[in-house]
């Protein structure tokens, strides 16, 4: 071996190591996050439309298995398909109008989106908002082949001044070896002109851990910082994908129970007297990932919905049915109003 050769396996060597600890000790950025965009803001009022919608980094559509949920793949989908998913969910969300949306599992360019800029895909269509993002699993000193960059997102047409990623229970252990998902309550205050406010949470729960254990405790985290905000007089929606099953459902599947291991109902005895949650239970929001999507053979629940404080009235919530064709989960929209306790 040549001096040269070595000399340059040693510096292989030394940035494999930077780049290994680099990524081991990547932490997320809790704290306030400026919404932005060039929108002027409209002033909230005391009803509002809210949807969230886990669109599973455009790469998860109706063609997708998951190795995590019992499939073979990583990178299932072709980078065609990511692009038409990406601007199909920005169409939705278009013609669902919202005045707020939550987002869980928006994506940069990067490895499991094949190079698609799925968040700027997702954007296009959409006019009149400004956007809170927040990383929980990234890559960092990676190159543009390699780099994963996902997050949550908000999107705001009414005013506020800021969202504030508050931390959550994390999960032990990193995925691959050298990634971490971290967990994370993306809040927004919206104040009103009567000095009334709405406090609006997008959650994005745990999905694989061992016994539901740490949702359990997310669960609870969750809670404390809703009834925080509702005891100094707040209006408060927690909307997500919540990962636990909100409701009991008997759609038709053929889905054997060992691809059923991260199932696990939420704990409604913890849900604080007077809150009240809000789904459609007429329509599936999410799918199981161990096969390409089919209806009837797939299990398909209700993962997906609003939590809410007394002082807000539950008018209306719809799950839009797209037949899992872009997403493995269904865009939720609740149409809520202020009222008193």
């Amino acid at each position: 071996m040549t001096e040269a050769v070595s000399v340059l396996l040693c510096l292989l060597l030394v940035a494999t190591v930077i780049v290994f600890l680099a990524n081991r000790w990547k932490s997320p950025r809790f704290g306030s996050i400026t919404l932005v965009g060039t929108a002027e803001p409209r002033a909230a009022g005391d009803s509002v439309r809210i949807v969230t919608w886990n669109v599973g980094y455009g790469s998860l559509g109706a063609g997708a298995d998951f190795v995590a949920d019992g499939g073979t793949s990583i990178r299932a989908l072709d980078r065609r398909s990511i692009v038409t998913a990406a601007q199909a969910v920005g169409k939705t969300l278009a013609h669902l109008d919202a005045d707020l949306v939550l987002l869980q599992e928006m994506a940069g360019a990067g490895f499991a989106t094949r190079g698609v800029d799925v968040t700027a895909g997702v954007l296009r269509p959409l006019n009149g908002y400004r956007t809170a993002s927040w990383e929980d699993f990234a890559t960092t000193l990676l190159p543009p082949p390699l780099r994963i960059s996902h997050g949550m997102m908000t999107l705001a047409r009414v005013a506020g001044p800021e969202c504030t990623a508050h931390p959550l229970p994390q999960e032990p252990g990193f995925r691959l070896g050298i990634l971490k998902k971290h967990y994370g309550a993306l809040v927004t205050r919206i104040p009103l002109v009567d000095g009334r406010e709405w406090t609006i949470m997008n959650i994005h729960l745990s999905a694989f851990d061992d016994g539901g254990a740490v949702r359990a405790r997310q669960v609870s985290a969750v809670q404390k910082l809703a009834q925080a905000e509702y005891r100094r007089g707040a209006h408060v929606v927690v909307g997500g994908d919540w990962n636990m099953r909100l409701t009991a459902t008997s759609f038709p599947h053929e889905t054997e129970t060992k691809y059923l291991s991260w199932i696990h109902n939420f704990p409604r005895e913890t849900v604080p007297e007077s809150w009240a949650f809000g789904l459609d239970q007429s329509v599936p929001s999410v799918r199981t990932l161990h096969r390409p999507y089919e209806a009837g053979v797939n299990y398909v629940t209700i993962v997906d919905g609003f939590l809410v404080s007394p002082n807000v009235t539950i008018e209306r919530v719809e799950t839009t049915d797209l037949g899992f064709r872009h997403t493995d989960h269904h865009p939720v929209l609740a149409s809520l109003r202020m009222s008193g306790d």
